[in-house]
């Protein structure tokens, strides 16, 4: 299952956002019940293949490298950016020498949770300044924006910005999105054994930003940031995901919680496919959550037109990689893996190609934390994938 990051944020000087963009984010997004929705995991045996999934990849599929984790493809499609580990290191490899290289083991720096490209070529990295808590506190609680040269001549950037899990990177500029909870919401206190802290209220929300990096003389900066979106933390969670349409729309999960935060156990944590036009601040529901069904979108076509889905079953905690066309409640979906049937494990953190043919994803156990990998998977992904559309699937389908 989702767990739930949470990181006290400073107060920066944003321009209020519009009556019609706070009107919009306080709409409730809404969950849609999972006998309203394609299943593209019906009839899958779960948990059926008790052999190593590793030792069987499918034709076209291969191991990229025996360690690492949160693989995204460059912006000319020749190398692979990922993590060594959590709290670790960045590396790239090069798809076609296969040599792999660090970018931060000879920097001085706390250790990253995820790395991306910029549309220049430039890096991203995501990590804490300190490490004053153990790894779940610093994740929910630390996490900030670092750049990174490409040419090693400017050393480590920070941007000075804190921020919720991932950051969006557009394809057309150095354009970047993310998530950063207002300024009265409360932050969850500890980690461990629970959740501590206020349960949500009415006033508390979170909201996506988008803005530019732009290199300087002395380094980078983030410019014109604006806020796009704003959800009543009582709703639902935002984290941007890719930028579409000329980025004129931000693709974009929202992680539902269900159960008391306080909870010894923790609450429990869903999520749906949506995008926000960054204009108006108008939403589209993709596929609505509940849960049964979990769809969280990672990764995106080249030309936008669908992106790739973490789909699975909520209750297992076991993920496939599905792709689904960005159309509104969408019923074509279609898994692409099939990991589900071998024990415990799952798929996830796809990213696809600039040329829209290959996949790079992870295999994990569902008992590990989101984000774990056991190592990158290159897939070439199958000629259905590079139609304009998939059909569209009856309710409760396979999806096959």
């Amino acid at each position: 299952m989702r767990s739930l990051y949470s990181f006290r944020w400073r107060r920066v000087g944003f321009a209020a956002a519009t009556s019609l963009l706070a009107l919009a984010g306080a709409r409730s997004i809404g969950q849609v019940p999972a006998e309203a929705q394609v299943d593209p995991l019906a009839g899958v045996a779960f948990n059926s293949r008790h052999t190593d999934p590793f030792t069987e990849l499918p034709e076209g599929t291969e191991i990229l490298t025996p360690f690492g984790e949160r693989g995204v493809f460059s912006p000319d499609g020749k190398s692979v950016a990922f993590m060594g580990q959590g709290y670790g290191d960045a590396f790239e490899i090069d798809l076609a020498t296969r040599k792999v290289r660090s970018l931060t083991g000879a920097i001085p720096n706390r250790g990253f949770l995820r790395v991306q490209y910029l549309n220049d070529g430039n890096f991203l990295l995501i990590g804490a300044r300190t490490r004053d808590g153990d790894r779940d506190f610093l994740r929910r609680n630390r996490m900030e924006l670092w750049f990174l040269d490409k040419a090693g001549g400017k050393g480590l950037v920070p941007l000075n910005q804190r921020l919720f899990e991932g950051v969006a990177t557009s394809r057309l500029s150095n354009r970047i999105a993310w998530m950063e909870y207002g300024p009265n919401f409360t932050p969850f206190k500890s980690a461990k054994p629970g959740y501590v802290g206020g349960e949500p209220k009415p006033d508390e929300y979170s909201s996506l930003y988008v803005g530019d990096v732009v290199v300087t003389a002395k380094g980078a900066e983030i410019r014109n940031r604006r806020e796009v979106l704003r959800k009543p933390r009582t709703d639902c969670l935002p984290e941007p995901q890719d930028f579409r349409d000329g980025d004129r729309e931000l693709t974009f999960s929202c992680y539902r919680l269900k159960g008391r935060i306080s909870d010894p156990k923790g609450s429990l944590i869903t999520t749906g496919v949506w995008g926000v036009r960054l204009d108006s601040g108008a939403v589209t529901r993709y596929r609505g959550d509940n849960f049964t069904n979990y769809s969280e979108p990672e990764g995106i076509a080249p030309n936008g037109k669908w992106t790739t889905v973490e789909c699975g079953r909520y209750a297992l905690a076991q993920w496939d990689i599905c792709r689904m066309d960005l159309e509104p409640d969408s019923r074509r979906i279609r898994r692409i893996t099939q990991v589900t049937e071998y024990d415990g494990t799952r798929a996830t953190n796809p990213t696809v190609s600039p040329d829209g043919k290959q996949m790079v994803f992870q295999l994990s156990n569902a008992a590990e934390e989101s984000g774990v990998g056991r190592g990158i998977l290159l897939m070439r992904l199958p000629a259905w994938t590079q139609q304009p559309s998939i059909p569209v699937m009856p309710l409760g389908s396979a999806g096959e």
